[in-house]
């Protein structure tokens, strides 16, 4: 799962402010973290590291990273979470969710 296309276009409001999420490109540095840390799991599970561009009004822009692409369409805000997730992956094969303790897994089961 990753953001939805409609959220992914760069939108201007009337006031100058805007959101958008962007695939960070293999080269980003966030990436290369992610990758480092959270290994082969990231491409080959499907998931994808996306930054999340806003810009308020009278600030600067920042990017908040995200990785996409749990099953429940949830979001890790950083390798810490999605290690979590990934030591579960590499350890339980018969990949029940119920049994993983990360957080998106824990939110599915509410």
């Amino acid at each position: 799962m990753r953001p939805p296309p409609e959220d992914c276009l760069q939108k201007f409001n009337p006031d100058g402010s805007y959101e958008y999420f962007q695939e960070a490109k293999p080269g980003d540095p966030y990436h290369q973290r992610v990758l480092k840390e959270c290994g082969e799991y990231l491409a080959q599970q499907g998931y994808s590291v996306y930054g999340h561009r806003v810009k308020d009004v009278g600030k600067d822009e920042r990017t908040d990273r995200y990785i996409f692409g749990h099953p429940t369409g949830g979001r890790f805000r950083s390798p810490n979470e999605f290690k979590v997730h990934v030591l579960w992956l590499a350890s339980n094969e018969k990949h029940d969710y119920d049994d993983c303790p990360c957080k998106c897994c824990k939110a599915a089961m509410k």
